[in-house]
């Protein structure tokens, strides 16, 4: 099968990418966006993977099946090796829950699924990254489901086309690619975050990178001073892109576009000679050994980097983070010399060859013993518990993570308004509820305020998290998403307004400069319909980890409000910019802490409920019950004074 010729400087590449990814990973604050390093992964496989391909499908020697077997000698050893290691590290070190997710999560990685899988936890129902040791096998599986669906497409649509007729058509599959990316990104950032399709214009950059090099060869064959000049440019662009984004970021986006472009203006540079600048940042030994490990360090490092979060719960410091990048370069490396290179390695041109069929053929045979291995042991963990202290299983989180909706989601929702026959039984006074992903925690309040049924009168925004990028124009409200903008439209209409006697705003840090456009909202509402009564709810406890983790590990969940697994807590909400505005908005305003914290001290809060369901089960959305504790506690605050 053909090869394209071996770049010493790809390899150099590769080692910056997993250092990127590795130190973001250890929480190395100036490289906030180290997760860039992902992005020159797959444009990297974009520029070799389509070199190969094309190269054999020209030659008329192109095989699926030598293709596909190949990919699998490449990356599956290590992976499995990796998913085993983890799994009997977990066995003693996890609780239940995270075992069974941890089985789910494998599964998923096996069969190249991790990034949907993980796309559908994300938001509410994702837990804490500290407690997924294979989250990083996402891009994994993009990368597998693109290696999948590419050679499909190169053979049939390439096979009798020119060269310049290639570049042309990658050229609008990166473009296409790129809108479709940032305009996902608007709609629902995961989505575009961990699927293939809008990340496939990364790899089509470097595929199209690589057919610009063959349709016009000498014309890209550049100077010492050039090479060098580029290079540095685009080493400064990439270093900007990890320093400057953040998780902050509406990423991928336009904003992928940077490190996706700066890495294939890497990847066109070819000279006659070797630069100072390749030397020095791509070809020297240091970079170049840690490409040739890049793979295995990638695999190993996040599961090191959970187990140890997991076993002492606190933040990493500078002798932490020296420590466990130690630990992962050493798995890695011994990983790289047992697994990665018995199964798969370079001939001394660069050709990658595999000196082990049999083996292969035994370590598939194990990699499905391990799919039903894996399948054992959820079964047996699905509703096990360690221990007397660990007192929530994994159906049991699921389950109060559903239950959390287990009546509004029977309620009147905007979106479906007034068609609906939820919407249709509405009766007398009309409470309408708004918010981010907490919306349902004022629903849920408001039910326990009320003490019943609150479903005849209720209708629910349904979280501002689905609208992409609200914005005033002219005091007229608009969204990028059509369903985003019928709820608007219904919001902006005086007759609607008018038949509203209350609205519910709960988000979580209510009073944020980010929840700037709530309280414009609502002026302007008050403005059209000062009848209308505001209830405000205050903020409340944001924990680093899992409540349901934290009550597992010490028993109890008075450790949800311990001060070192407090990420945040309202103290003294009236310091926030947005709360003297909201206040004055406000005909009821909820102080959540002064209510269930005696003493506004996190210690002093009520932890449980009477029926024993924690404050929350992931890190911060109220339980139903908590919630509605909360509501009727507020009651006789409320009837009292």
């Amino acid at each position: 099968m053909g090869n394209i010729i071996f770049r010493p400087d790809i390899e150099g590449l590769r080692g910056w990418a997993v250092l990127l990814v590795v130190l973001y990973h250890l929480g190395f604050e100036a490289l906030s966006g180290g997760y860039v390093g992902v992005d020159v992964f797959f444009v990297i496989s974009g520029y070799l993977i389509t070199g190969i391909i094309l190269k054999d499908v020209d030659g008329g020697q192109f095989s699926f099946k030598t293709f596909y077997l190949r990919r699998i000698r490449r990356l599956l050893p290590a992976l499995v090796s990796v998913i085993l290691l983890t799994l009997i590290s977990a066995l003693f070190l996890l609780d239940p829950p995270e075992i069974v997710a941890l089985t789910h999560s494998a599964i998923a990685a096996i069969f190249s699924l991790s990034n949907i899988l993980f796309y559908s936890e994300s938001g509410y129902w994702d837990a804490a990254s500290a407690s997924k040791p294979l989250l990083h096998t996402w891009s994994l599986s993009v990368e597998e489901q693109f290696y999948l669906i590419w050679p499909v497409f190169l053979f049939f649509f390439f096979k009798a086309a020119s060269q310049l007729t290639r570049a042309l058509l990658l050229g609008v599959i990166v473009l296409l690619g790129c809108i479709l990316s940032a305009y996902m990104t608007t709609l629902d950032s995961s989505a575009a975050f961990f699927l293939t399709p809008f990340r496939v214009f990364q790899f089509a950059f470097g595929a199209f990178v690589y057919q610009c090099i063959q349709t016009y060869p000498h014309a890209l064959e550049l100077g010492s001073f050039s090479q060098s000049l580029i290079r540095v440019l685009s080493c400064l662009v990439l270093l900007y892109s990890a320093i400057t984004l953040s998780d902050a970021s509406h990423y991928p986006g336009w904003l992928a576009i940077i490190p996706t472009v700066a890495t294939g203006a890497l990847l066109l540079i070819r000279g006659n000679e070797i630069s100072f600048f390749e030397r020095l940042l791509f070809t020297n030994r240091f970079i170049r050994w840690f490409g040739k490990i890049s793979y295995s360090l990638y695999l190993l490092h996040w599961p090191v980097i959970v187990f140890f979060t997991y076993a002492v719960l606190r933040d990493m410091n500078n002798n932490d983070r020296l420590i466990l990048f130690v630990v992962s370069v050493l798995l890695a490396v011994i990983l790289n010399s047992v697994v990665e290179n018995y199964f798969y390695r370079r001939s001394g041109l660069g050709v990658f060859e595999s000196p082990r069929r049999i083996s292969l053929t035994g370590f598939l045979t194990a990699s499905f013993a391990t799919f039903f291995v894996l399948v054992a042991i959820n079964i047996f963990y699905e509703g096990r518990v360690l221990s007397d202290q660990v007192s929530l299983t994994k159906a049991m989180v699921d389950e109060g993570k559903r239950d959390r909706y287990k009546f509004s989601r029977l309620a009147c929702r905007l979106s479906k308004y007034p068609s609906h026959k939820a919407c249709q039984n509405l009766d007398g006074s009309r409470v309408l509820f708004m918010g981010n992903s907490h919306e349902t925690d004022g629903y849920n309040f408001y039910r326990g305020f009320v003490g019943r049924d609150i479903n005849s009168e209720a209708i629910l925004f349904g979280q501002t998290n689905s609208c992409p990028k609200i914005i005033s124009e002219n005091g007229v409200w608009r969204s990028a998403d059509k369903q985003c903008q019928k709820r608007l439209n219904l919001l902006q209409s005086e007759s609607f307004l008018k038949t509203i006697d209350t609205i519910v705003y709960s988000a979580n840090k209510p009073f944020f400069i980010n929840k700037l456009k709530f309280y414009e909202f609502f002026k302007q509402v008050k403005a059209v319909n000062s009848d209308i009564k505001l209830i405000v709810l205050g903020g409340f406890l944001n924990t680093k980890y899992p409540c349901s983790l934290l009550v597992n590990r010490f028993g109890s969940a008075g450790a949800c409000f311990q001060k070192e697994f407090i990420s945040y807590f309202p103290y003294n909400e009236n310091r926030h910019k947005l709360y003297g505005g909201f206040i004055s908005l406000a005909d009821i305003y909820v102080d959540k802490v002064e209510i269930m914290c005696e003493e506004r001290a996190p210690a002093n809060c009520i932890n449980t409920t009477s029926s024993g369901q924690p404050v929350f089960f992931d890190s911060h959305h109220l339980s139903r019950s908590y919630a509605e504790l909360i509501g009727a506690t507020f009651r006789s605050f409320y009837t009292g004074h």
